[in-house]
């Protein structure tokens, strides 16, 4: 017997997940205003050409007027949906920015990693989000986007603008690639 999909949870309203996962074959869309859905768009629409097996998972704090009216966090990272085309995967708070060490990133990475290396369904990722600690809205200090990876070392890039951001921060974050010693 099929059943409908799950719908995201009430409280989600602000936290939405946009783009490909490998167990679906139409890409993740909701939570998410348009505003966010097309400036978003703006920086990974060229996430569609790169063909990788960089899952990296990038976290970013943004203030107001770059993806939404409003402060946003997320992480996002590099994927691809059943039919194995590329896009970029990203799950998003609006109207609020939790502390950048915080639980909701540890969260939020988790759920990323389940739909990227697990090959959770949409119903899965939907049922996580309700998992994921509240968010309260705060202001936001300074301006611009700051996206951050750990991997054998902590990279940092910062942001002014969407416009900034879209011209070259995608093939910033997915040139930038460990060194390993010895190779």
């Amino acid at each position: 017997m099929m059943h409908a999909p799950l719908s995201p949870p009430q409280h989600a309203k602000e936290v939405g997940l946009l783009g490909p996962i490998p167990s679906e074959t139409a890409p993740l869309d909701t939570g998410l205003s348009a505003v966010f859905r097309n400036r978003w768009s703006a920086f990974s629409a060229r996430a569609r050409e790169i063909e990788t097996d960089d899952h990296r998972i990038w976290h970013f704090l943004a203030a107001p007027g770059i993806f939404e009216r409003t402060p946003c966090a997320g992480v996002w990272c590099l994927s691809h949906n059943r039919q194995s085309e590329p896009g970029a995967l990203v799950l998003a708070a609006t109207n609020a920015q939790p502390p950048a060490d915080g639980a909701w990133f540890t969260a939020a990475r988790d759920l990323i990693q389940a739909a990227t290396e697990s090959f959770a369904s949409a119903d899965r990722l939907y049922r996580r989000l309700r998992d994921l600690p509240r968010l309260i809205p705060t202001e936001t200090k300074g301006a611009g986007v700051t996206f951050w990876i750990n991997d054998w070392e902590v990279h940092e890039l910062h942001y002014d603008s969407i416009h900034a951001l879209a011209a070259t921060g995608l093939s910033d974050m997915t040139g930038l690639r460990p060194e390993i010693e010895g190779g």
